[in-house]
């Protein structure tokens, strides 16, 4: 009987919880990028997990002040950059290295994420924002905005929304 009551305050606990997550979950978008070759920028307040065989990551930011402040790994090179208050990360791969640059960030209001020279980009984002995706040409890979279907990367590029309005 009391395993019964238990079970049950649970799940009244949970319910309203489980309510409030629903009405908030459609403000965030989400970007995926399979197999990619070209360029990325997100202005985006929310979080972006990567990979890329060669290319070059730059975070620009107002309230870091060290590049080793991101979670950015296998950099052959990262170099920093203040200029007004903005602090820019650039780290870079080439394709003679033997690893991929990894990174997870969390990007605020007013923090941009630039991906330039992209081989085999791979990359999650979720938040609310905007981004512009151009692709390399040829076979560059494919993207994905709010879950929708797989789309080859656009050669002239694409100006994007991430988050729908709330009701």
């Amino acid at each position: 009987m009391r395993r019964l009551l238990l079970i049950a305050l649970l799940a009244c606990l949970a319910v309203p919880a489980a309510a409030v997550a629903q009405k908030r979950a459609p403000g965030d978008g989400s970007l995926v990028v399979r197999s990619g070759a070209g360029f990325l920028r997100l202005d985006i307040t929310g979080a972006v997990i990567g990979r890329l065989e060669a290319g070059q990551v730059e975070i620009a930011s107002h309230r870091v002040d060290d590049c080793d402040d991101w979670a950015v790994w296998g950099a052959d090179r990262a170099r920093i950059r203040s200029r007004t208050g903005v602090t820019t990360c650039t780290f870079t791969v080439f394709l003679r290295t033997p690893q991929a640059i990894r990174f997870r960030v969390v990007l605020g209001p007013d923090e941009t994420l630039t991906i330039r020279g992209a081989s085999s980009l791979s990359v999650s984002a979720v938040g609310q924002g905007s981004g512009f995706i151009r692709g390399a040409g040829a076979a560059d890979g494919v993207y994905s905005l709010h879950a929708g279907a797989f789309r080859s990367l656009p050669d002239l590029g694409l100006a994007f929304s991430l988050g729908a309005t709330l009701p």
